[in-house]
């Protein structure tokens, strides 16, 4: 029994969260772990709890494997298996010493108790909500409560569901559980449903999006006769789009190695193209040739004046130590509606988001790089991200997925960077109003489960000195 419920519940994790993303599975997948816990010994429930979400981090590996160190990789598994079975033990506890029925409120306080404490604070993208982000009408929480919120609801199902298997066994009362459990869900859904139906903020901009992963190699030459070649297709790459309507054209993240010497001949050549064409334009830059190199993303008016300079702000640790991180929001002052800059990691953090949907932020022009493996994650979590901000995305991604949503996380293209020679294509965005709850709120709602967390475990330290443990 115990090795069926964890290869159950493992599968599930891993096909959920992992690289395959199959979102229904989230709901089920801890579900025989709590079945059991409450069924078997407080240490075959641990162990079991540890195996099984052990095993569904493997979903997640040929992820995990191209961007983390093994033995990064190794910890973090056990560290997360550990932490998931602390959060079963001490549901356990809760249900055993204070109330059966807190059984479904208990599992997912904690679990997004330790989310908020744990996962959040990484950046990685890890948070169970982000395997919803196809389920529109749930993850519209997210613009409430965050991604946490979400993860909150997947998990309040499967506690809900095993905690009235546990009553209707013991012939208790149960229907008050599953509409305390279901309803919060329901609610959930139900405004997501509206917010689908809101008409757009703002008329929609013609994006223009251009990317080839054919030439990534240049992404640190420090020779103008390789980088300038490289500058000249993106520029030709943009006059197309122009002539295909587009207003704004955003290209990809370092795409290619700028120096001092060669910086004024990139410049022009992209200032040129931009006034060529009437357009704005978002170029990702790999400043090299300097003691500290810096990851930007210039912005061109459509009279071709150079009207921003955005710094990266949250680097990748490991392959961005040398680089200067930005401290300035990339808010285009000059641009004719409330637009933005950032670049690939800073929409995976969700401290940069939610100040730029404070700073009124509509749309947010994004050049990114991915690991080709991590491409359709980080497109998920982008998405989720510009939910909880309230703005519409452009994600511009060499080895990654092209991404272009609106501010409800309705895809408007989701291309893969490698599906041709080149990807370029125009679409129709909506900008949002930006500044949602969260956005305003932030992370109120991981901190209060932190709270109903610490409550939950004083309450059952308290009745585990005054009384007897209860009849489950």
């Amino acid at each position: 029994m115990t090795a069926a419920c964890v290869l159950a519940s493992g599968l599930a994790y891993a096909l959920s969260m992992g690289v395959a993303a199959i979102w229904p599975l989230a709901w089920l997948a801890p579900l025989p772990i709590l079945w059991l816990a409450l069924r078997v010994s407080l240490r075959r429930a641990a162990v079991a709890a540890f195996l099984a979400y052990a095993l569904g981090r493997s979903g997640g590996l040929p992820i995990s494997l191209a961007i983390v160190p093994l033995p990064l990789l190794i910890a973090s598994t056990l560290l997360s298996a550990a932490a998931f079975a602390v959060v079963v033990a001490a549901a356990r506890a809760v249900a055993l010493r204070l109330d059966l029925r807190l059984y479904a409120l208990a599992f997912p306080l904690f679990f997004a108790a330790w989310e908020q404490l744990a996962v959040v604070p990484v950046g990685a993208g890890a948070e169970l909500g982000f395997s919803q982000a196809d389920l529109l009408p749930l993850v519209q929480v997210a613009s409430l409560a965050g991604v946490v919120g979400v993860g909150f609801l997947v998990s309040l199902a499967p506690a809900t569901i095993a905690t009235v298997l546990a009553l209707r066994e013991r012939g208790r009362p149960w229907r008050a559980v599953a509409a305390a459990g279901f309803g919060p869900i329901a609610a959930a859904l139900a405004f997501g449903l509206v917010r689908l139906v809101e008409p757009p903020a703002a008329e929609p901009l013609r994006v223009g999006v251009a990317v080839s992963d054919e030439t990534v190699g240049r992404s640190r030459t420090e020779r103008a006769d390789e980088a300038l070649p490289v500058v000249d297709a993106y520029a030709a790459r943009v006059a197309e789009l122009a002539r295909r309507g587009a207003q704004v054209v955003v290209l990809p993240e370092k795409f290619v190695g700028v120096t001092p010497a060669y910086a004024a001949a990139v410049d022009e050549r992209f200032s040129q193209a931009a006034a060529s064409g009437g357009v704005w334009l978002v170029a990702g830059l790999n400043r090299v040739g300097r003691l500290t190199p810096r990851n930007v993303a210039v912005v061109f008016a459509p009279d071709g004046r150079r009207v921003l300079e955005y710094d990266k702000v949250h680097l990748v640790p490991g392959y961005e130590d040398a680089y200067v991180p930005g401290r300035e929001l990339g808010m285009l002052a000059s641009a004719p509606g409330p637009w933005a800059v950032a670049v690939c990691r800073d929409l995976i953090v969700p401290e940069l988001g939610r100040r730029l949907a404070r700073a009124g932020a509509g749309i947010v022009f994004a050049p990114a790089w991915d690991f080709v493996a991590d491409g359709p994650l980080e497109s998920r979590v982008a998405r989720l991200r510009a939910i909880e901000g309230g703005f519409a995305l452009v994600r511009v991604a060499q080895e990654g997925i092209v991404t272009v949503s609106d501010p409800q996380g309705r895809v408007r293209l989701a291309v893969p960077s490698s599906s041709a020679r080149e990807v370029l294509e125009v679409v129709e965005v909506s900008p949002g109003l930006g500044a949602t709850l969260y956005a305003r709120a932030g992370d109120w709602f991981g901190l209060a489960c932190i709270a109903g967390s610490a409550l939950l475990l004083l309450a059952r330290w308290m009745r585990s000195r005054s009384a007897p443990q209860v009849a489950a």
